[in-house]
Order: C-alpha cells, then structure tokens, then sequence
C-alpha cells in the first residue's frame, strides 16, 4: 500500500467518523453499504448534493443514496418509534423491489418448424449430365397434435435428353393420444412422373401408430393402416384399396449430426402379391450453428412390382446439397 492510498483511507474513515452539528445532520447509506453524516444541500429526482466536513460538497446519483431517518431519542413516544419503523420497512421494500428480475433468457418453443434443401450436380466427359433436387418441409408440433407438410422435386439431363422429372408433395396429420405412446392419423400425397406409365398419381391413407422408442437420441414409431390410391393417365385409371405398413425414426449422432428415415409398404388388396414400397434416408451435418446450414446428403427408393414390361420396377435416387433449417 502506498503513501497516497494510506492518506486516502485515513480522512475517508475520519470522514465516517465525524459527525455534523445536531441541526442540520443527516445519515444517509451509499449503495455500497456506508452510513455517512452529512448535510444535504440540495435533491432532486436524479441527483444529490452534499456537503461533509472532510470530504467537501460531493454530487451523487440520487439512486445510489439512501436517506435514513433520524434516530429517536429516549423517551420518545412510541408512535414516533412506530413511524421510524414504517418508514425503515417502506425503504427495505423499495430497494428489494429495485433489484433486478431475473428473465429466462429461453425463447418459448417454436410451433413451426421449417426446412428448404437445394442441391445441383454436373458431370462431364464421355456423357454429361446435370440435376436439380430441392425439398420443403414445415412440422407444426404442439402438445396434442403433429402437422406435417412435404414437397420435392428432381430433374435430370443425360447427354442433353431429360431422364428425371418428377415432383411429390405430401400432408400427413398425427393425433397424439398422452400420455399414451399410442396416436391415430391420416395423410394424403400427390405425384407426377413423367417417366412412369402414369402421369398423375393421388394417395390417401389412415391408420394408428405406436412410439416404440422416444427420443434422444434415438425415436423409433410404426404405423399400420389403410387406403387407396388412384393412377391418372396410366392404363389403371382407377381407385385401388390397398394396406399401409411403415416405419420411421431419427438418430442425434452427435449435436452436429443426424440421420433420419422411413420405409413404407403397400400391399394391394385388388390383386394378391403385387405391392409399392417406397423408402427414405438423410444424413446431415450442421456446418454453420449461428445459420442452421448444413451440409446433407440422402436418398429415396420407390419399388412397384406392378408395371407395363418396357418399364422399370424400381427407382433409386441420390442426392446431396445444402439444408438450411428455421
């Protein structure tokens, strides 16, 4: 310690210790807890000015003075005593109520949740090829319902001839029954193909499901249910009842990686042993946290054992881009 700060520590306990003359001395607490005697010289509602004997005429903010009441002397009535005593609990109240609230700094769960992933590819040489793939996807999930909406496209070129062209879109509603692991729901889907033996393709469905596992990190649920789906433009322009059998989930990896799926079979009840089996995968990694960008690859298998014989029973597609989630 040195010269300077013993002299200042010196005349501010001398300060503390020196009391003015009876009439025109006051207490007053500073906000870090010292009770000095002063004369106040002038308040207003952002400031005070005071004057002591040793420290000289000081300007403090008012919010950091507190005023006290003036001691009751022996004898005093016991009314006075009771107003000192209302007026040192209306001060503790004051300063208790001035302290700051604590505020969550958690924002309130999203109802929605959005997602958009775009993805391009080129290749060139001995043939060259281009495609485009994009998908959408909003989730509304609250306490007794999960509303989900889906859409995608792809298109492709080999050689300058367009190979791929095809577009889905689909709304599923699930029914949670809580605290029961157990839910009902209904989903409809649109496609169109240009490279099927149809041009339009419409499919509502129904059922109940089961969480076998809930989340994190791993959710695993299976879906059973019924239908029918309709092939406009195709030689089988009709209603064909059909089941539904499914299987979804997710898995957290890590907090940057995920990968989900789904894999559903449709047996036909019109013709015995034909089915549709339709499957999907995405893996994800979240490259930039403040954005949620990340980068994602996936994949979507569609097998029909009931085709015209110049077409193909099955279609895999591959595909790989940028998934922006919000």
């Amino acid at each position: 310690m040195n010269r300077y700060t013993a002299a200042w520590m010196i005349l501010f306990m001398t300060a503390l210790a020196t009391p003015l003359s009876p009439a025109r001395a006051e207490n007053i607490r500073l906000s870090t807890g010292e009770v000095l005697t002063v004369e106040i010289l002038e308040s207003t509602s952002d400031t005070i000015r005071i004057r002591h004997p040793v420290l000289g005429e000081i300007t403090l903010a008012r919010s950091a003075v507190e005023v006290l009441p003036p001691p009751v002397e022996a004898g005093a009535p016991a009314s006075q005593q009771a107003e000192q005593d209302a007026i040192a609990a209306e001060a503790a109240a004051g300063a208790e109520a001035a302290q700051p609230v604590e505020v969550s700094a958690e924002p309130p769960p999203k109802e929605w949740k959005l997602q958009i992933v775009a993805g391009a590819g080129l290749t060139e040489g001995n043939s060259e090829t281009r495609n485009l793939n994009s998908k959408f996807l909003a989730v509304r999930d609250v306490a007794k319902s999960t509303l989900t909406f889906d859409a995608s496209y792809f298109y492709a070129e080999d050689s300058g001839e367009e190979s791929d062209n095809r577009f889905s879109a689909g709304v599923r509603h699930d029914w949670k029954l809580d605290p029961s692991r157990w839910f009902f729901f209904a989903q409809g889907r649109y496609d169109h193909d240009e490279f099927q033996d149809w041009d339009d393709r419409v499919a509502v469905h129904g059922g109940a499901g089961y969480k076998l596992i809930l989340p994190p990190p791993f959710s695993l649920a299976v879906r059973a249910g019924a239908g029918a789906n309709r092939e406009f433009g195709g030689a089988e322009d009709e209603w064909r009842p059909e089941l539904l059998f499914g299987v979804e989930g997710a898995w957290e990896i890590s907090t940057r990686q995920k990968l989900v799926f789904d894999s559903t079979i449709y047996p036909d009840l019109d013709e015995s042993g034909e089915y549709r089996w339709i499957s999907n995968a995405g893996w994800s990694l979240l490259m930039d946290e403040k954005m949620n960008l990340s980068l994602t690859v996936g994949l979507q298998y569609e097998y029909q054992s009931d085709v015209p014989s110049d077409r193909e029973e099955d279609d895999l597609r591959v595909f790989a881009g940028l998934q922006l989630d919000f």
